[in-house]
């Protein structure tokens, strides 16, 4: 009956008891046969076989949820099943912890009009002393079952991550949970979208930080949502995730972000332009040269860019700048001052 696989699963005692009971029904039944020699030889081979405990509870788990069908015992079913992973969580156990997770994740195991018992009693999963065991063993072997802990969760906990991000202090803590929230949304990275709307800069940063991580192309879409952000730090880290996240499709917001109001945007997309193999990337940003409405900074730095790809557009646009004889303005002799340096030092 399912309530004694129930007691069983929370009591020693208990367990015994109940193997001694079928202990007991079998050397009965067997008793009663006339010719019992085969059963009896089956019987001791299956006896003689290595138990695997954790096999057996993930399958006594799986029976419970599939057999019990009177909700109140349900609910008791799920408590137990959250219980065991939370006890793995905290002693390290994630394998175990991501196993056990996993016997119930096809909602076909259960009745639907049970399903919101389920999700409660996830719950209890994304507690922050239980996350914070996950995010503890990011760093070790047992990262690979974090991942698949975390992916099972769902978007609860995508939900508490969020707020334990924004209101944690400690830099390593908020590292190890910007890369937990990296893992859980992954597969739906558009479930941190509401959240970009905060108003604290640094809370909409570190969820760019985390969208950029995720390695899910996808994810841009969700980016793109800040590139205009009030906050020049947050500007410059949607711009870092994007290239991360789509390289040369980048490329063109990148070269726009030349044009920011903020000096040290201006130079973190000429940093990522320079640093990236990005392609097609020559023709925008000789238009941007010739256009000649780039702060100084951005130009030059667009310059030593042209000079260190050299490509043969880019080579072109300066020599035609380094070529200029008259050059009147002071910004018109740095640049080309600039060009002609680019070109001495052309790869």
């Amino acid at each position: 009956h399912p309530l004694d696989l129930l007691a069983g699963l929370s009591s020693a005692t208990e367990v015994e008891a109940a193997r001694l009971a079928v202990a007991q029904r079998v050397s009965a039944a067997l008793a009663s046969s006339s010719d019992a020699t085969e059963a009896l030889a089956a019987l001791r081979a299956e006896m003689e076989q290595e138990i695997d405990d954790r096999s057996l509870e993930a399958s006594a788990l799986s029976g419970l949820f599939e057999c019990e069908d009177r909700r109140d015992r349900f609910q008791r079913v799920t408590r137990v099943w959250t219980a065991r992973i939370a006890r793995y969580i905290r002693s390290g156990e994630l394998d175990h912890a991501a196993d056990l997770l996993s016997v119930i994740q096809d909602e076909e195991r259960f009745p639907e009009e049970n399903a919101d018992l389920v999700r409660k009693s996830l719950e209890r999963l994304t507690t922050p002393e239980l996350l914070r065991s996950l995010a503890a063993d990011q760093g070790s072997d047992d990262a690979s079952a974090a991942r698949r802990l975390l992916s099972g969760l769902g978007r609860q906990v995508i939900d508490e991550l969020v707020i334990q991000l924004a209101g944690e202090e400690d830099k390593a803590v908020r590292r190890q949970l910007t890369e937990l929230l990296a893992i859980a949304a992954a597969s739906r990275p558009s479930a941190i979208e509401p959240y970009l709307k905060d108003q604290r800069w640094y809370a909409v940063r570190n969820l760019v930080t985390a969208l950029g991580r995720t390695g899910n192309p996808n994810a841009a879409r969700s980016v793109r949502l800040v590139v205009g952000h009030t906050d020049h730090r947050v500007r410059i880290e949607a711009l870092r995730s994007l290239v991360t996240l789509q390289r040369a499709e980048a490329a063109p917001v990148v070269v726009k972000a030349l044009s920011d109001d903020d000096e040290r945007v201006r130079q973190a997309a000429v940093a990522l332009l320079n640093g990236q193999s990005l392609l097609d990337v020559d023709h925008q940003l000789v238009a941007e040269l010739r256009d000649d409405l780039l702060a100084m900074d951005a130009a030059l730095g667009v310059i030593a860019i042209l000079g260190a790809r050299g490509m043969p557009e880019g080579k072109a646009a300066l020599e035609e700048l380094a070529g200029r004889r008259f050059a009147l303005r002071g910004r018109t002799r740095a640049l080309r001052a600039a060009a002609r340096r680019a070109l001495a030092e052309e790869p």
